[in-house]
């Protein structure tokens, strides 16, 4: 059976313990018998550029939306701060490597790149570059971004519906924090509502029963069911459960669930963040042949080649 992987990282992310190494996600695909991937940045890039270390963005917890800052630490310890601006792309470098990992590879897994996109400091001749590359989706982080979806200009969305390219969105649950709240399922759907815009939301849209409704019944709407033992936690999504994978599988039709490993964010333990490559086995125990194919590869094929991309 083709099975896709529809959404892991490789980088070293600020914020984040596991780094997303290439040989390490191929080496367990192939034992796995994944065949395919879309890979993409880490959610908060850093990169080695000559003698720095560069944090491609961060944002101030108090003044999100205008506090978005490229921080370089130089040879000598000193720190430098540059404010990105309009039309600037903070993830251009990141999105290169990704490429690169993309065209150079050698091994039996088929690699196919997406461009990490902030809609704030996009540019269309950006966004063309990526799609003469063979972009089919662009993911948008909003907390790491420090996006607010309602604040995303018509512009942004009007590009993307015209483009004919879809959007991978990580979708975010608290009961307390600003930002992750502002990046909830409802408050995506509630924004991308009116464009046509075919949407892959991460993380199954952390089981909000109004956005569970709105995307078993839109055709626009699929979500990402990884990563499983993370998502199983207290306190990650609407409906607080210990049994997620089979949660998704209850409240969503099959022909809306893309199978994805979220690497590396694929870990069994906070402890020790140690990594997990078993949510295959786990999804085989639970579905039959044919409703693995369609999560495995029917539904992650529709929305990346449902529409024809407009260069």
């Amino acid at each position: 059976m083709h099975v896709i992987d529809g959404h892991s990282h490789i980088g070293n992310d600020t914020f984040w313990k596991n780094v997303g190494d290439i040989q390490e996600y191929l080496k367990n695909l192939e034992k796995k018998g994944i065949s395919e991937a879309f890979i993409m940045s880490v959610a908060c890039p850093t990169i080695e550029r000559n003698d720095q270390k560069v944090s491609l963005l961060i944002h101030g917890e108090k003044n999100i939306e205008n506090d978005h800052l490229r921080i370089i630490k130089n040879k000598d310890g000193s720190i430098t701060k540059e404010l990105i601006k309009k039309n600037d792309n903070p993830y251009k470098e990141a999105n290169d490597l990704i490429y690169n990992i993309v065209t150079n590879n050698s091994s039996p897994i088929k690699l196919n790149y997406v461009p990490l996109i902030h809609p704030y400091y996009y540019s269309y001749e950006d966004f063309i570059s990526n799609l003469k590359r063979g972009a089919k989706m662009f993911k948008i982080h909003g907390i790491a971004g420090g996006v607010l979806p309602d604040n995303i200009s018509d512009e942004f969305f009007e590009m993307i519906e015209s483009l004919g390219v879809s959007l991978i969105i990580h979708t975010d649950y608290s009961k307390t924090n600003d930002l992750q709240m502002s990046n909830s399922p409802d408050a995506w759907l509630n924004r991308l509502s009116k464009y046509n815009i075919d949407v892959y939301l991460a993380h199954a849209a952390r089981l909000s029963e109004n956005a569970i409704s709105t995307i078993n019944q839109d055709s626009r709407y699929m979500v990402g069911i990884g990563p499983d033992l993370l998502l199983s936690r207290p306190g990650r999504n609407y409906i607080d459960t210990n049994h997620y994978l089979e949660t998704c599988l209850e409240k969503f039709n099959i022909n809306k669930m893309i199978f994805d490993i979220d690497y590396p964010w694929n870990i069994i333990s906070n402890q020790d963040y140690s990594l997990d490559w078993d949510s295959i086995d786990r999804i085989n125990s639970l579905l039959s042949k044919n409703e693995q194919e369609i999560v495995y590869n029917k539904n992650i094929e529709k929305i990346t080649k449902g529409k024809e991309v407009r260069k």
